[in-house]
């Protein structure tokens, strides 16, 4: 409650409410995408449900915003990717992958991480997460970004259903 949350890529919605609703919709979520259209799912679906902590904002999450520098104590980004990991609800993208889509993520993954690490106030959160099973666009971009940033470090999470702790977390 009362926490400034940053959702990058935040296109439908799903996480941004359930965050806001987590929150008692105390504080204040900034829900980000770059499309128009997402934008508007996004205040439907807080509209639906009665969200009033939920502002949304267009922009390219590649890009800086430097009124946002160490602003968030919070920051979801669930990042553009492949989508292999949802290849059972879309199954028509199977044919249209190649191997040059998959090249494509990480850059943009690691730009976006990159941006919303900026925004983060110390001893802040930052969730990375995808639908892909493309390692490429999962452990290698974090690798790569803890890499870069000494600063920043695995935050354990406790599974579920096992109670192991964990670094990651796969959801088959």
């Amino acid at each position: 409650r009362g926490e400034q949350i940053l959702d990058l890529c935040a296109a439908s919605g799903g996480k941004t409410t359930h965050i806001a609703q987590l929150m008692g919709d105390d504080g204040c979520i900034t829900a980000v995408d770059n499309h128009e259209h997402k934008i508007e799912l996004i205040k439907e679906n807080a509209a639906r449900l009665g969200l009033k902590s939920i502002e949304t904002i267009l922009f390219d999450a590649t890009q800086d915003n430097i009124e946002w520098h160490e602003h968030f104590d919070r920051i979801v980004v669930d990042a553009p990717c492949s989508g292999l990991g949802v290849l059972r609800r879309r199954a028509e993208a199977r044919w249209r992958k190649t191997e040059q889509d998959l090249s494509e993520f990480p850059p943009v993954q690691q730009s976006i991480l990159e941006k919303a690490a900026r925004y983060l106030k110390p001893e802040g959160l930052l969730v990375y997460s995808t639908c892909t099973l493309n390692e490429d666009e999962n452990s290698k971009v974090i690798e790569k970004f803890l890499n870069n940033h000494d600063d920043f470090e695995y935050a354990s999470l406790i599974h579920p259903l096992s109670g192991e702790l964990l670094k990651e977390l796969k959801i088959l």
